[in-house]
This record gives C-alpha cells, structure tokens and sequence, in this order.
C-alpha cells in the first residue's frame, strides 16, 4: 500500500489546508462538491505500525467532514474513501468519531464498517495525587522485554482482540511491540510493578505539555485481582504530580467494567466518548 498523491487538485488542497487539515503523511483526500462548491472531505492515512503488527495493510479515517448537503454529502464521502482505500490496496479501515458524529457513523456503517468499541476518555487533576506506593517504580533497562512478553498475554477488551476477524495471536503480537516501543524510548515513563522480584504489571506514560497519558496499561493475568493495577495507576498520579504535570487522560472500552470503576475510584471523571469502526475491505458482506 503506497499512495502517491493526495488524490488533490491544486484549488482543493489550497481549500483543505485552508481549513486547518492536514495532508501530509502520505495522507489521501476524496471530496464531493455540490455544483461548483467544495461541500466535503474525508481523508485517510496509512497506518505503518498496525500494517506490520496485522500483517494486513491498514489504514485510518482521520476525517470526514460535510459542509453542506449532510447526509448525502457524508455517504457520498464514505463510498469514496472506501474506493480510494480499496484501490491503494487497505485492507483495515478504521475511524473514531465522537459519539455525537452520528451522520458520519451512519454514512461508514452504510459502506461496511461496524462499531467495535465505545472509547471512553476519562481525566483527572494531579492535585491531591497519592504517593508512590510500595512495589511501583521506573523500569529498568532490562526489564523492558518483561513489560513486553506481559503485554502479549494480558489483554482481551481492546479493539483489536475484540474484532473478530483479528487473530487473537497477532492483536497480542501488535501490544507486546506497542510496549517494546515504549520501553526503547516511545514512552515518556514506564513503571511497574513488582512482586517477589519480578516484573507483574507495566504503565507506559506519555507527556503533552501539562498532560499526563496513560497510554497503555497491563497486569500479568496471574497477578490480576490483587491490586497491582491500582499502584500502578496511583503511581503514575505520583510520578507525574512530582513532575509538574496538571492532569493525567487515560482511555478505556465502555464495556471494560473493571477499569472503569478503577479509574473512578481513583478520582477520574468520565470526559468524552468516541465510537470505534472497523471495515475490513474486500470481504463480502
């Protein structure tokens, strides 16, 4: 999957960059006009990292967006992102729009897409954050492929394990490297938590000016129930409180239960919701 060009005349890319979007990246825009006007776009990225994880080329919906004429203009958008993606060889398409983006939602799900999580954003201010606890710390060098053989067995909720056309087998595979990535340096932090010696859970971090991200967070399935999850998330509250953060985001599937009252019981607040969809291009449906 190699697109070339934006799929751009020059006025129309002078009309998107105008309005702040984005084309560069590789990045490919598709747009409808009504008569002469610029009514809509929808603009797609490849997605180098989930393509080699997958073994299958994917690809992102990072906007799509009407103007005028609504409901046609967003079908219409959605039919020719899946032409131009399908041409470029996509075989994941994915979007996330928030949950009041139902137009859009209802424009990709006409062209083969189907919601596959509910994505939470919950948030929390870093005054008043606990103290480190007991057990919880920086990662050492060496215990960075530890975080990552954890991450290939411990997650069942997200997105990639919960669409059933992904393998099991290569949804662990993309998390162990998303965690071998950020323990080599994606990450801003990375902590874990440790019993008897080992290492039993991780949270790898990010940074954005005055806001801290839990970016993905794991315990060794043997060690779940047992509390290290909390530590784990009270330590990030300490480590970046100490740090001069402000607030600390974290993401998660509405139907992750657990999570969700771990993170509230930790003082997050429920912030936005944004729909998940997947289409898995080619199949027949």
């Amino acid at each position: 999957m190699s697109p070339a060009a934006d799929g751009l005349d020059a006025a129309e890319r002078a009309a998107l960059e105008a309005r702040g979007l984005r084309l560069d990246g590789g990045r490919r825009a598709v747009t409808v006009r009504v008569g002469d006007t610029l009514a809509g776009t929808a603009i797609w990225q490849p997605l180098a990292f989930e393509s080699a994880e997958l073994g299958i080329a994917a690809a992102r919906i990072e906007t799509i967006e009407a103007w005028q004429g609504a409901a046609p203009v967003l079908e219409d958008l959605a039919a020719r992102a899946v032409s131009d993606m399908k041409d470029a060889g996509v075989a994941l398409a994915t979007c996330r729009l928030p949950e009041a983006r139902l137009g859009a939602i209802n424009a990709l799900e006409a062209v083969g897409f189907r919601m596959v999580e509910c994505l939470l954003t919950l948030a929390r201010p870093l005054d008043g954050a606990p103290k480190m606890p007991a057990g919880i710390g920086l990662a050492e060098t060496d215990e960075g492929e530890d975080c990552a053989r954890l991450a290939g067995r411990c997650f069942t909720a997200d997105r990639f394990h919960i669409d059933p056309r992904i393998a099991n087998s290569a949804a662990d595979r993309l998390k162990e490297s998303w965690i071998r990535n950020s323990a080599a340096g994606r990450a801003d932090a990375m902590l874990v938590a440790r019993q008897d010696g080992r290492v039993v859970g991780f949270n790898a971090c990010m940074r954005n000016g005055p806001t801290a991200v839990i970016d993905l967070i794991g315990v060794a399935p043997e060690a779940q129930g047992r509390g290290h999850g909390r530590a784990l998330v009270e330590g990030a509250l300490a480590h970046y409180a100490a740090s001069g953060a402000e607030e600390m985001v974290v993401g998660t599937q509405s139907g992750n239960i657990a999570s969700l009252a771990l993170y509230q019981s930790c003082g997050f607040f429920i912030r936005s919701s944004q729909f998940t969809l997947h289409a898995h291009l080619g199949e027949n449906r």
